[in-house]
């Protein structure tokens, strides 16, 4: 009998929705080491060069995350899309750019390692709760941190709605780069406790609270593909108004036994 292995099936839905086209991507990959990568990517616009860009985008993002963390997955990607956004700017075309979001799970070490742009989102489910492991890189989010710190007085007087911004990205995938540190976030959390990684463009999050999205996850705890599905049709039911992409990858964190050996791609 082969030696216990850690099989990990990862769930993924991405629909166009009421948008002519979807920039939407998503995708996963294992590496030989044992380590999972779970990322999307999230085109700004609809042009063909960003709806070419953005599933490049994602590959690299997860063939160079599951061997190398989150963030160098991140970069990576970076790269793709700055290569891309030449060939572009050769061409006399607009330049595609994209938001991301890639997490990693490294078993050895019962980590998650998460990095970001923009307004794509990585959560941890626990048995309690759900928790979000990015902050949105936008305008609306920069103006809550802003508000936060006004005393009552001040904040009287300061009549701007943050959520008239949240669709202004400050930080993007083209812009991602090593040498600026502002360019994207990072964190690295333990995966004692979590029972799945979730990531998910803007289109998704927007549409569905905590809650509702804690709901399908617990519904569907024993089908990640299933949840991931669930997850996306629920987000395009309710995003009328959000009128977007939809997108939606579900990691969940369970060991079984396996009798061959090496690691899954999910």
């Amino acid at each position: 009998m082969g030696e216990q292995r850690r099989e990990l099936v990862v769930g993924m839905a991405c629909e166009q929705g009421p948008r002519p086209s979807n920039a939407d991507a998503i995708a996963a990959a294992g590496a030989l080491g044992g380590a999972t990568a779970l990322a999307v990517v999230d085109g700004i616009g609809g042009d063909e060069h960003v709806v070419a860009a953005s599933p490049a985008c994602v590959q690299e993002a997860v063939a160079v995350g599951a061997e190398h963390g989150a963030v160098a997955g991140l970069l990576a990607a970076g790269e793709e899309m700055r290569e891309r956004q030449n060939a572009a700017a050769e061409k006399g075309a607009r330049i595609p750019d994209a938001v991301a979001a890639v997490a990693v799970f490294l078993p050895e070490l019962n980590v998650i390692e998460v990095a970001w742009t923009g307004d794509c989102r990585v959560w941890t489910l626990h048995e309690d709760e759900l928790r979000l492991r990015t902050v949105d890189h936008t305008q609306g989010q920069r103006m809550r941190e802003y508000a936060a710190e006004l005393t009552e007085e001040e904040l009287a007087d300061y009549d701007e709605d943050p959520a008239d911004w949240d669709h202004v990205v400050l930080t993007t995938l083209g812009r991602a780069h090593p040498v600026d540190p502002m360019s994207f976030g990072s964190a690295r959390v333990s995966a004692e406790g979590v029972l799945a990684v979730v990531v998910g463009s803007d289109g998704f999050h927007k549409s569905l609270s905590a809650e509702e999205i804690t709901e399908v996850l617990r519904e569907h705890a024993d089908d990640a593909q299933e949840a991931a599905e669930q997850l996306v049709t629920s987000a395009l039911i309710r995003s009328a108004e959000v009128h977007d992409n939809v997108t939606a990858g579900v990691l969940p964190l369970s060991a079984v036994p396996d009798d061959s050996e090496g690691q899954s791609d999910g």
